[in-house]
């Protein structure tokens, strides 16, 4: 920016010459620039913070362009403010900045992955307690699978097994010594402070299982009548999630139902 003089000649070609001059004043050049975090979620505030800049004179209008499409926004001021987007996905923020003397600058950008962590998720094992680890699948993220950006604690509700209690792999491995219930929480947040939690209760079997079962129909029927049966399995602890019956029916005697 500042002030130029530009000056013509004009000639003939006797070598006639006339010069003409003017003043043209060039305006500093704008420099938009600004700074959000990387990731943020669904329906929070994610914070803008402006840092444009020109050598002289004042920047009078910032267009915002959040990538996501809505109209830009349009402001007068550099103050910080607080966007939201309402669907989760990468978005490209960008900025174009305008100065008193109608200077526009180029556009910069940056994206933000936002992330809905009310999708939250995991999946219960079925586990013993004579089972060397029960593992808990994690299906939170993005949607699309996605954990860039994101941390996990699982607390898997043992105080007693000391610090093992808690992980914070993304999917959550622990050691049960005793049958019963436990209260399992799954902790998720990203880099911008927003987190779900997720908790689930878990049942650590018994292994000690009594396989029983009545027959509720007479002992001896005939090849064309139904015959029924009652399961009466019990385990010392929790429940009992599979059964299979052999009805040792001819030329199957190894099939299970």
């Amino acid at each position: 920016g500042g002030d130029y003089i530009v000056t013509l000649f004009a000639g003939l070609d006797d070598g006639c010459m006339v010069e003409t001059k003017k003043t043209i004043t060039i305006a500093p050049k704008v420099n938009a620039k600004f700074m959000v975090a990387s990731t943020g979620c669904i329906n929070s505030n994610l914070t803008i913070n402006d840092q444009s800049t020109v050598a002289s004179g004042n920047i009078v209008k910032w267009t915002w362009n959040f990538g996501d499409g809505k109209p830009p926004v349009v402001k007068t001021s550099s103050d910080a403010f607080a966007y939201q987007y309402t669907n989760s996905g990468t978005y490209t923020i960008s900025l174009v900045a305008e100065s008193a003397n109608g200077c526009i600058s180029l556009a910069t950008e940056h994206k933000v992955s936002i992330y809905d962590l009310s999708d939250s998720d995991f999946l219960l094992p079925e586990v013993c307690s004579e089972d060397d680890m029960a593992t808990f699948i994690n299906r939170s993220g993005d949607g699309k699978g996605n954990t860039t950006g994101l941390t996990f604690r699982w607390d898997f509700g043992d105080p007693a097994s000391g610090a093992a209690n808690i992980s914070t792999d993304i999917n959550g491995s622990h050691k049960y010594r005793l049958a019963g219930n436990y209260t399992v929480t799954l902790v998720v947040t990203n880099t911008s402070g927003c987190s779900s939690a997720l908790t689930k209760t878990l049942t650590v079997n018994g292994s000690q299982i009594s396989a029983s079962f009545s027959i509720l129909t007479p002992v001896t029927a005939c090849g064309n009548q139904s015959v029924s049966v009652k399961n009466t399995s019990s385990v010392n602890s929790g429940v009992i999630t599979r059964i299979a019956w052999y009805m040792d029916v001819v030329n199957r005697p190894n099939d299970a139902i």
